[in-house]
């Protein structure tokens, strides 16, 4: 969370329209845990999925929020860049 923080202090992403990063986040980390437990899958597990969960949510607005820097020449170089951003905060 921390690191998305810094990346809201970046100049293309000072603005109020940035801050809606923030809606996808607060709903994964609200909504999450009830699903998990509406599921019981019992044991560990759910403490896995959930860190699944809320890995991919931090890695997807990492990708939001770095997109205007991540431009490439060609489509596919422009995949393997964010791909590479969410798995970066998706480490987190």
């Amino acid at each position: 969370m921390l690191a998305l923080l810094l990346l809201l202090l970046a100049n293309k992403n000072r603005c109020w329209q940035a801050l809606w990063v923030s809606v996808p986040l607060a709903i994964d980390l609200a909504i999450a845990p009830a699903i998990l437990a509406l599921a019981d899958m019992g044991g560990e597990g759910d403490q896995g999925n959930l860190g699944i969960l809320n890995s991919m949510a931090l890695g997807l607005a990492a990708v939001w929020l770095l997109s205007p820097y991540l431009k490439g020449r060609t489509r596919w170089r422009t995949f393997l860049k964010l791909l590479a951003v969410m798995e970066a905060f998706a480490l987190f």
